[in-house]
């Protein structure tokens, strides 16, 4: 399987593959701090897409085949075409990447029809977003009470004190490269 954008959702996808099985897991992201954690979840091959074509790379490492799963969790619109290249004939692509800033911004998404094999070429697209609800929190809850994933490796800047929720939200915007997620620890 493979996972295209390796911040904190594809890292969580990363883990959850993990978690259900997956005995090979591409990890497609450049940033060293996502990596190290990507490959403590599970990941056992990093791609670069700064070092070519994405799919082509992981094509190449499967011998021609590609992957069974794919799951989109970062990149532009373009990195739909990475994922329909790298996924092999009955395989699922899961997008849970949201592609554009607002409203009307991104009105197409590239799906060339070669590409996608003339819509011949049994690959199921799903999109969605995580639903939430009491009983997955708790479910998500259990995996970690149970040490079977570890979020913290996640929080890469703790700040203390209501009064530095600023700060780490700033500290997002300007997305340094040893950021993964800032966490505000605030007690009572």
């Amino acid at each position: 399987m493979a996972v295209l954008g390796i911040e904190p959702v594809g890292l969580s996808a990363i883990a959850g593959a993990k978690l259900r099985g997956a005995r090979r897991i591409f990890a497609v992201g450049t940033r060293l701090a996502d990596i190290k954690v990507a490959k403590a979840y599970g990941a056992t091959d990093i791609v670069s897409y700064r070092e070519g074509d994405t799919a082509e790379q992981i094509r190449n490492s499967t011998g021609g085949a590609g992957v069974d799963a794919v799951i989109v969790a970062g990149g532009g619109p373009e990195v739909m075409m990475d994922a329909i290249n790298a996924a092999k004939p009955g395989s699922v692509i899961s997008n849970v990447n949201y592609f554009g800033r607002g409203m009307g911004d991104q009105d197409i998404i590239p799906l060339p029809r070669v590409a996608w094999g003339f819509d011949m070429a049994e690959r199921n697209i799903m999109t969605g977003l995580c639903p939430g609800g009491r009983v997955r929190m708790e479910r998500l809850a259990e995996v970690v009470m149970h040490g079977r994933m570890d979020p913290s490796l996640m929080a890469t800047h703790i700040f203390r004190g209501f009064d530095q929720l600023e700060k780490a939200l700033l500290l997002m915007k300007e997305t340094s490269r040893d950021l993964i997620k800032p966490v505000v620890l605030v007690e009572q």
